[in-house]
């Protein structure tokens, strides 16, 4: 299952950024077949099925269901079902939004206590983050080297290189941005949401 998940992904990511004009990809291979375009992704195996779109995300497997959605969590093994609703799974204090191996809860999700807007173009531009503040970096083509504590980072705009020293969570959108990172200011890395499309983050 996590072969099939780990194509499928990079399939998808391969149809996001063609510009033939294709509304989607159809990949079919012996006992393999998936299916990516603006609705969502579904692929399917031998005995084995994931489908995510705006519904949430469905994975079927021999003997075990689940799907994931707004609505909260549901299971189904064995013709035995579990169904946890989204009320429950905030009252357990379980957030379902996990990134990159990652689940930020509230706890450790504050908001910034102050966020600052930093935008040049064809540029370099340094600064130094104070302790509880966001920055959002916008612009093009331009150089950012970010000090001290940043407790998150949304970076937008085109072909900015971002470097950060110390970060709790990181945000991309926009196209073709490169963001590094050096230390988490919470566990081992910080919690990463990248959109958009030629989008990346890495670690120094």
């Amino acid at each position: 299952m996590k072969m099939l998940a780990i194509t499928v992904l990079s399939v998808y990511s391969a149809a996001l950024g063609a510009q033939d004009g294709r509304a989607g990809v159809d990949v079919e291979a012996p006992g393999v077949s998936a299916k990516v375009d603006t609705q969502g992704v579904v692929a399917e195996a031998p005995g084995v099925s994931a489908r995510v779109d705006s519904d949430g995300v469905e994975v079927a497997v021999p003997g075990v269901e689940v799907d994931v959605s707004a609505d909260g969590v549901r299971t189904e093994v064995a013709g035995v079902s579990v169904d946890i609703d989204a009320q429950t799974l905030d009252a357990l204090d379980v957030d379902t939004n996990s990134v990159q191996g990652r689940s930020e809860t509230t706890a450790d999700a504050p908001a910034p206590s102050t966020f600052t807007t930093i935008s040049v173009s064809m540029s370099e531009k340094r600064y130094a983050c104070k302790a509880g503040e966001g920055v959002a970096i916008t612009g093009a083509g331009s150089v950012y080297i970010l000090s001290g504590p940043c407790d998150m980072v949304r970076v937008s705009g085109t072909g900015n290189d971002v470097s950060i020293d110390t970060v709790r969570r990181i945000e991309v959108t926009g196209t073709g941005n490169s963001i590094s990172w050096t230390k988490a200011l919470v566990g081992k890395a910080p919690v990463t949401v990248v959109d958009g499309i030629g989008n990346g983050v890495t670690q120094d």
